[in-house]
């Protein structure tokens, strides 16, 4: 509800969390660098291929420019490190 108020700010850097659909903020903030938003969830116990696809997804909705891949909120120490080297992994090889 509040991001054309926040474009308005100028901040150079937005973080996202889960509340809006990833294509909107994209559409709404062209410009900005927005920082999000994977689910922590998918690290826990899903499968390395839903990861991958979760990954995508992000990426082909918020682009691979003007982006800081991360998390829509922190780690809670539950994830399965062998997932979330899927997900840097399927970041770093993403291609348009």
């Amino acid at each position: 509800y509040s991001l054309p108020a926040l474009k308005e700010a100028k901040y150079d850097v937005l973080t996202l969390d889960d509340s809006i659909e990833r294509a909107d903020a994209r559409r709404l903030l062209p410009g900005v660098c927005l920082q999000g938003n994977f689910d922590p969830k998918l690290l826990v116990d899903s499968s390395a291929d839903e990861v991958r696809a979760a990954a995508r997804e992000m990426l082909d909705a918020l682009g691979s420019q003007k982006l800081i891949a991360n998390l829509c909120e922190g780690l809670s120490g539950k994830e399965d490190p062998a997932l979330v080297s899927v997900l840097v992994d399927a970041i770093h090889d993403y291609e348009v």
